[in-house]
């Protein structure tokens, strides 16, 4: 499997990652989205949505 990052948001505490997902499975490649809750410079949240 290999992951390449396409694109990174902020504002404030919160930031999203999206990268692209792919190898030898159905549907590849997919797009997955990253959303990040920070907490004293630490992830605090993490949620992941494809």
């Amino acid at each position: 499997m290999q992951v390449t990052p396409i694109d990174f948001t902020q504002n404030g505490t919160k930031g999203t990652l999206s990268v692209e997902t792919s190898g030898t499975f159905p549907g590849s490649p997919a797009m997955m989205h990253y959303h990040l809750d920070m907490e004293n410079a630490l992830i605090s949240s993490l949620k992941i949505t494809g």
